[in-house]
């Protein structure tokens, strides 16, 4: 009989953003939603009532100093994404980052380095590669039953774009405007997926 460890996860960031990710990870057996952080009070008062049983803290240096934490998810504003990643390895927390990974390839090299010195795992999530669907589709692309694959279409379609925004969200200088808000879905998501069915997928840092 095959047993799951389970991982004991909390979230920075328990806002909106972070709203989206709880219930999936509500869902899975392998979690125990165990913590969150916001600096925003109100935001903390809800994840409390939704979740009684959780440690709720006022800011990520307080959840990563809790001892019994295992791993952080960051959901923070696309400009703590580094700062709270580096905080989170530093205290032998594994991360889970959403997209983008980080402001620039400084930040990003910065996020690897501290991963690696304090031997946690880093990834940038928010990734469908592994959802059943692509998954199916990866295997039926390796048997072959379909020939070799030559070509790859994606397509996506969501009322994202006409939603409304938050200034942060809009200044290009903390990780919002067009690049980051809207040209980071592609690769993170279709880009990431179109790698994993071609079978091409980059190295995960340990």
């Amino acid at each position: 009989m095959t047993t799951t460890k389970t991982l004991k996860m909390a979230m920075v960031g328990i806002g909106v953003g972070g709203a989206e990710i709880l219930p999936a990870m509500e869902a899975m057996p392998e979690i125990d939603l165990f913590a969150g952080a916001d600096i925003n009070p109100t935001a903390r008062e809800r994840f409390k009532q939704r979740y009684p049983d959780a440690r709720v803290y006022e800011s990520i240096e307080k959840l990563c100093a809790d001892p019994d934490v295992e791993a952080v998810w960051i959901s923070s504003p696309n400009r703590f994404h580094a700062p709270h990643a580096i905080t989170a390895a530093q205290h032998g927390k594994h991360v889970v980052v959403e997209k983008p990974m980080a402001l620039s390839i400084k930040e990003a090299e910065q996020m690897v380095d501290a991963a690696r010195k304090n031997n946690v795992k880093l990834l940038a999530g928010h990734t469908r590669a592994y959802t059943y669907p692509i998954r199916a589709m990866r295997k039926i692309i390796n048997s072959g039953r379909l020939g070799r694959l030559k070509a790859l279409h994606l397509m996506a379609y969501s009322d994202w774009m006409l939603r409304p925004r938050s200034a942060d969200e809009l200044d290009p200088n903390q990780g919002g405007g067009l690049p980051w808000r809207a040209l980071t879905r592609l690769p993170c998501r279709s880009g990431y997926s179109a790698m994993f069915l071609g079978c091409s997928l980059p190295a995960m840092v340990a």
